[in-house]
């Protein structure tokens, strides 16, 4: 049987390119997020007003 250091564990192969994948993952959704987060709407409503606006045409009352 072979012995590893203390500090060394044979799952971190499997856990690394999972975690290098969603760190690369993250970083697109943050930069892609902030890119848009910039834009102006065409009405000059926020999401919420316009979520408020179409329900209630459909016939949702909140």
């Amino acid at each position: 049987m072979f012995f590893y250091p203390f500090w060394f564990d044979p799952t971190f192969i499997i856990l690394l390119p999972g975690l290098i994948l969603s760190l690369i993952a993250q970083m697109s959704v943050q930069s892609t997020f902030s890119k848009y987060s910039k834009v102006i709407s065409s009405t000059g409503e926020t999401g919420a007003e316009f979520a408020r606006r179409m329900l209630s045409s459909l016939g949702y009352m909140m």
